[in-house]
């Protein structure tokens, strides 16, 4: 008697451990955006790529390599971990690697959805992601890659946009050093010819009370030279 041959006629070669780690991963991920857990990969089906690419998120396969490649279930060298933490959403990446492991596509499309902001509404678009089985795909491979490039082209827009506010916030934080040197400078000036002009003050009172001293001496001289005379 032959052992059963998983789903979609593929020999083992552990696809049964794979497909319940990825599975187990998926529901997950799935939790920490309270949707419904799921028994079939396929039921993975036009999640957000916003909730999916979250910290929490990301952490999961951050902190957990060890059970995905600690027991050669899969292969580092093909999943890129070693780029895992330079990588922006590598969590969609991995997920990606993981589905082809399993005969699967992780799979993107853009959806259009209705945003409510007050009174007004307008349209976004938004990244929805599912799992779906390979050969119901029939993606060609220039689609395949214009689906790359667009995702490169919205995470290099996203990354441009970080690196613009992170230097808006350098510019900033220099302008106001530079404004408080100039302030703590200006301050100094001011102390100084504040100090100039009490010391100015001062010698004036003295000379003052020195010509008072002198004319005093002099108008008493001569005050007393006329009495003597007459």
């Amino acid at each position: 008697m032959t052992d059963a041959v998983p789903e979609n006629n593929i020999v083992d070669n552990g696809y049964n451990k794979k497909y319940q780690v990825i599975l187990d991963l998926v529901n997950k991920i799935l939790t920490n955006i309270n949707k419904p857990v799921i028994t079939d990969l396929k039921e993975f089906i036009d999640i957000n790529k916003n909730d999916i690419a979250t910290e929490i998120n990301k952490n999961l396969i951050l902190s957990s390599g060890h059970i995905y490649f600690d027991n050669d279930l899969f292969d580092r060298h093909r999943f890129n971990w070693n780029r895992r933490r330079s990588t922006l959403n590598y969590i969609l990446t991995f997920l990606r690697y993981a589905c082809a492991e399993l005969n699967l596509s992780f799979v993107s499309k853009q959806k259009l959805k209705s945003v409510r902001v007050g009174e007004e509404s307008y349209l976004k678009m938004y990244t929805m992601y599912s799992i779906v089985d390979k050969k119901e795909t029939k993606i060609k491979i220039d689609e395949i890659k214009e689906e790359i490039k667009q995702e490169l082209k919205q995470e290099t827009d996203e990354i441009k946009e970080e690196i613009k506010q992170e230097l808006k916030q350098e510019i900033k934080e220099e302008l106001n050093k530079k404004i408080k040197r100039e302030n703590k400078r200006n301050n100094k000036r001011e102390n100084k010819q504040e100090a100039k002009q009490e010391i100015k003050q001062k010698i004036k009172q003295e000379i003052k009370e020195e010509l008072k001293k002198e004319i005093k001496r002099k108008t008493k001289k001569e005050t007393t030279e006329k009495i003597k005379k007459d």
